[in-house]
Parts: structure tokens; C-alpha cells; sequence
């Protein structure tokens, strides 16, 4: 028997073919540039990117007519003469549109062999002839959907077309419509009610949004300058000023403005996302790095030029500052909830469509709230949260350096490593565009809870400490410090590659950078990479965070438990976050996901979990 590819490997366009793709949110001319596995095509801008076949249509699809019944024959989209065809072959290549008779010279079409197709189901609904150089057909469906394909019958109709010679050129022995072919799955515009809910349903989620905003006041009243234990009440002032004043509203309000008027500018790279579960992709504009750089001058120019007391401010008021950022937060996802409940079925999130108000309110209703253009998820990812962590360090390190003459070494490296951390993630700014959080989570209480009070207000507890306890920081050993900066800079380059490949890879799965690597198919037209740091452990990236929120710890000392709050803390959401993700994999791809963990056993730490 004859042997062909499997369907999933199987590409109708050819390169050099003029198409239609579906970009940006409506159908754009492109010309094909590459075939292999996906298609790669080049549209009228310049621009190159990869999509698959459910996104690409024909310029032009002409069909003609036969008297026979439940049979249409695909007619040439030139009116040239193919090179292929001869004078002897005119009267059998093309007859009259609606020509009751058989063409003359048209050769009777033998039966199809009675070889069964191996694996194979076809739903058909429209017959379409197709014709083959050896005098082969095959009555294939327009809108089927094949399975793999082993064996193909040997005796078909003898009928000559340019398209199967085209075909046989490249050794490829079937050909199929395109919406036959397994590269990805149609995209569901639907979105179906959350079936399965997290963080314990609407009772849990309650309970986390009371449980967030006293942790960060617990941590702050706990760990103060007079002391930092677990073991004693902390002084709780029922004043409404130690947690409220209009100077820190004014201050917060004003930092997310300059930072909102500081993404709208138009500088920087446009470059569109991941496709959604609709097929579309959001365009985003990249210059959160700039974001970052006018942020730290005008910090140093305000504090060291003008000599404003921004470090004394943010210290004395650290409790009303984060305060006013669990009221804005909260403000900000009412607003989120409420536009969320007037935008379309398609642009609703999937894990957060419950019917629950509360649920859908924490989880965040809608997947890409966007305001004219402007997205609040990606903004708020990166840039208020993100960068005002860097801006709260550097006050405990100035703080210090006007009370002392000189930061401790132990404040001064912690703040190195978070600023490395946070210099990475805006320099690289691409790369969220491809995390859990932009395309698959929405947007409500729970991330913009996260990016505004928890990361700032949370993440600068050891600079904090360090700064408020002096001289424990002073008694820090040179060899604990070195020992804390090496591991750090092993945890930084295992985060960076594993992101690096991970990024380069689902923009582009056959660079190549991973020609030499091994990687996964899946039923929905993706693939899974299963060599370099993703063959090591599922979660590669998430073992060098880990290490890194381990080394900011460390310079602390031991002597305080409090210090060690965030690699506990992110331990346990990493591990959480692994098993979310692990379920949601397995869901979406299937018995192929089983094969990979069975290849890669361990999803962050090798031999231990």
C-alpha cells in the first residue's frame, strides 16, 4: 500500500500563493512565505508572522458547475493555459460551465478501490473531485475533519489536474481541503459558564480578599522598628490617620497618573499578542523600559537636586500609602466588574465567567479590559506595581544613607538584586505578553490587588527591615553576602534562559535555536518543548525565581522570621500555580500533556517536586 503524512502535517497553500489572513482583528492580503507545519506569511506592511490554516482564506475561490448530482468540480484560477497541459489535453481539462454532456476526450472515471483508509473518519458535507497526475482522485469533503491517515486506495480516477501535479512534485501523495487539516483547531468565539471554580469558590475568595489586605498591615505593624516577631501583638493605633491621609491619596493617585501618561505616549514598538481564544490579537505598546528610566531621574532629580524629602514621605507614611492602594484597588475593579458586565460574550474571561458576582468580581470578569486602546491589565502589570517597588527601595536606601553616611551592605545588595529583577522584566517587556496572566487570566480584585498594594507593599519588607534594623544588618557575615550573591546570579541565569527559550519558542517553534531540540505536537496545533531547561523540569523559570526570592532573603540574617516572609510566601504560590497550570495543560492538550510529564517527571524542583 501507498503511504502518506499524517493530516496534521498536510498544507494546502503553497509559498508564493496570495492569501487572506485574519490579523488584527479582520482579514488582511499576505503572500505565503513558508509551509512547514504552520504557515509563515509576509503581509503588505512588511511585517512577518506565523498563523495557522483556519486563519487564512483564498483571494479568489471559483467553482463551476457539472450536471452531475452532489459532484462539483474545482475550476483553474487561471484563464491561461497551464504550462502542464498540452493541446491533446485541452478538451479535458476545461469544458463548458454548463455542458449537460461528458466533455469530448474525458476519460470514464474507474471506481475507488475497496482498500479501506486506515484510521480515517470523513464527515462530508460538499463533494469535491479532485484529480491527480498518475489518473489518481480521491472524493474528499469540504468541512471534514480526518484522523491519521496510514493507507490510501490504489485505484482511483484517471483525471489530470496542475494541482495534484504540484502536489506529486512535492511528495506529498493526498491532498485535502484546508479546513481538513489538524494544524489547530477552529477557534470557539463562545465562551461557555466556569464550570470548575478556584481559591474555594465565592466563600473562598471572600475570605482571600478580607485575608490580603490585613496580612500587608500585619506585616507592617509586626515588623516595625521597635520590633519584628511573630510572637507578640503589635501596637494597633485606632486613629484613622495612621492609616488614611489625603497627602498619600494625592501622592498614589498622582504616581499611577504620571505612570498611565508615561505608557500613552507614542514611543516605542506596537507589536500584537498571542492570538485569543477568538482568533484575534491585541496590539500593545512597548516602552515600559522608558517607563522605568524617566521614573528613576526624576526620582534622583526630586531627591538629590531639588531635595525633596520623597524618601522621608514614603517612610513615615508607608502604612497610609499602601491603605490608599487597597481602596483604589478595589475602586478600580468595581469599575473593571461593571464594564465587564456590558462587553461581549467573546471578550470574557473563561475562568471567571461562574455567574457569581463575587467570583467573577476576584477572578476579573472580562480577559482584556481595554479603555480607548488603553490596557489595563498589561499596564498594571508592569509599570505602577512593578516599578514603584524599585522607587519605595531606593527611599529606604537614601533614608539611610542621610541618617548613617552609609547604606549597610546587606540594604544595598537586596536592592541590587530586586532592581536586576525588576531592570529584566521591563527590559524584556515582550515576554509578558506570552505569561498565564496576559492570556489567560482577567482582570479583576485579584490581579489588580496584586500589582498595586501586594508587590510593592510586600516585596520591600526586607529593604525595609534592613533599614529599621541596623544593626543586625551590620552583623551580617561577608561570606553569607558572597554566598548570597552567587547563588542569586545562578537563579537570575536559570530564569532568563528558560524565559529566553520559552519566548523564542512560541513566537517562532522552528527557528533555529531548536533545530537540535526535541518537542511535542498537539491537537491544537502547537507544540510543547521538551529539551533545554523545559526538559529538566516543566517549570523552569519558576526554579530560578525561587532561588532569587531565597538570596533576597538571606543578607536578613536569621535572627527574624518576619524577613523570610516572601520565599515562604512564593514558594507556596509557585507550587500553586504549577498545579493550576499542570491542570490546565492537561485539559487543553490532552493525553499529549500525559506523554510530556512522563518524559519530564518533576515540575520545579528535579527529584523533589
Amino acid at each position: 500500500m501507498m503511504k502518506t503524512q499524517s493530516p496534521a502535517r498536510i498544507l494546502i497553500r503553497r509559498p508564493g500563493e496570495h492569501v487572506k489572513v485574519y490579523f488584527g482583528g479582520k482579514w488582511e492580503p499576505a503572500v505565503i512565505l513558508d509551509n512547514k507545519g504552520q504557515y509563515r506569511v509576509k503581509m503588505d506592511n512588511g511585517e512577518v508572522t506565523t498563523v495557522a490554516g483556519s486563519f487564512i482564506k483564498v483571494v479568489k475561490f471559483t467553482q463551476s458547475r457539472s450536471s452531475s448530482r452532489g459532484r462539483v468540480r474545482l475550476r483553474s484560477r487561471s484563464r491561461s493555459r497551464s504550462p502542464a497541459r498540452s493541446r491533446q489535453t485541452k478538451s479535458v481539462d476545461r469544458s463548458p460551465r454548463r455542458s449537460r454532456s461528458r466533455s469530448r476526450g474525458r476519460i470514464p472515471a474507474e471506481p475507488l478501490s475497496a482498500t479501506p483508509v486506515a484510521a480515517a473518519s470523513v464527515s462530508t458535507k460538499k463533494n469535491l473531485k479532485v484529480k491527480a497526475e498518475n489518473g489518481a482522485s480521491a472524493v474528499a469533503s469540504e468541512g471534514s475533519t480526518v484522523a491519521a491517515t496510514t493507507e490510501v486506495p490504489v485505484k482511483t480516477t484517471k483525471r489530470i489536474s496542475v494541482r495534484l501535479v504540484q502536489v506529486a512534485a512535492n511528495k506529498v501523495t493526498t491532498w485535502q481541503p484546508e479546513s481538513m487539516t489538524a494544524d489547530i483547531k477552529a477557534p470557539a468565539h463562545q465562551v461557555q459558564k466556569t464550570k470548575k471554580r478556584e481559591f474555594g469558590g465565592a466563600v473562598g475568595v471572600l475570605a482571600t480578599m478580607l485575608l490580603l489586605p490585613a496580612v500587608v498591615m500585619f506585616l507592617r505593624l509586626s515588623c516595625s522598628k521597635v520590633q519584628c516577631t511573630l510572637w507578640k501583638r503589635p501596637h494597633i493605633s485606632l486613629s484613622i490617620d495612621a492609616y488614611f491621609n489625603w497627602q498619600s491619596a494625592a501622592v498614589f493617585a498622582g504616581w499611577f497618573l504620571f505612570q498611565a501618561v508615561l505608557a500613552m505616549l507614542p514611543v516605542g514598538l506596537l507589536v500584537k499578542g498571542l492570538p485569543l481564544h477568538t482568533g484575534e490579537t491585541l496590539t500593545y505598546r512597548l516602552n515600559g523600559f522608558l517607563a522605568f528610566v524617566v521614573s528613576i531621574v526624576v526620582f534622583c532629580v526630586a531627591t538629590l537636586y531639588l531635595n525633596y524629602p520623597v524618601e522621608t514621605f514614603v517612610y513615615q507614611n508607608w502604612m497610609q500609602l499602601a491603605c490608599t492602594g487597597m481602596v483604589f484597588s478595589t475602586l478600580l475593579s468595581v469599575l473593571l466588574y461593571a464594564k465587564s458586565r456590558r462587553a461581549p460574550n467573546k471578550a470574557l474571561n473563561p475562568y471567571g465567567n461562574s455567574g457569581n458576582v463575587f467570583y467573577d468580581f476576584f477572578m476579573g470578569h472580562e480577559l482584556n479590559p481595554r479603555f480607548m486602546n488603553f490596557d489595563l491589565k498589561f499596564f498594571c502589570e508592569l509599570r505602577p506595581g512593578l516599578i514603584g517597588w524599585t522607587i519605595i527601595n531606593f527611599c529606604m536606601v537614601l533614608k539611610d544613607y542621610r541618617e548613617t553616611g552609609m547604606p549597610s551592605y546587606p540594604l544595598l545588595l537586596v536592592t541590587f538584586f530586586q532592581f536586576l529583577y525588576v531592570f529584566d522584566a521591563l527590559y524584556h517587556e515582550k515576554s509578558v505578553l506570552t505569561t498565564f496572566d496576559i492570556t489567560q487570566e482577567g482582570f479583576g480584585w485579584m490581579l489588580a490587588f496584586g500589582d498595586l498594594v501586594w508587590v510593592p507593599f510586600t516585596y520591600t519588607l526586607q529593604t525595609r527591615y534592613l533599614l529599621e534594623h541596623r544593626e543586625q544588618a551590620v552583623d551580617v557575615s561577608c561570606v553569607l553576602l558572597a554566598l548570597a550573591f552567587l547563588l542569586h546570579m545562578v537563579g537570575f541565569w536559570i530564569f532568563r534562559t528558560a524565559n529566553g527559550q520559552k519566548d523564542m519558542f512560541r513566537n517562532n517553534p522552528y527557528a533555529p535555536a531548536f533545530a537540535n531540540m526535541q518537542s511535542l505536537p498537539t491537537p491544537s496545533g502547537k507544540r510543547i518543548l521538551i529539551s533545554g531547561w523545559w526538559g529538566v523540569v516543566r517549570k523552569p523559570n519558576y526554579l530560578g525565581d525561587l532561588i532569587m526570592a531565597i538570596c533576597w532573603s538571606l543578607p536578613c540574617g536569621f535572627g527574624h522570621l518576619l524577613p523570610w516572609f516572601y520565599p515562604i510566601y512564593f514558594a507556596v504560590l509557585l507550587v500553586h500555580r504549577a498545579v493550576r497550570d499542570d491542570a490546565a495543560c492537561r485539559l487543553k492538550y490532552g493525553a499529549v500533556w500525559d506523554v510530556y510529564c512522563q518524559r519530564v517527571k518533576y515540575r520545579i524542583i528535579p527529584y523533589i517536586f
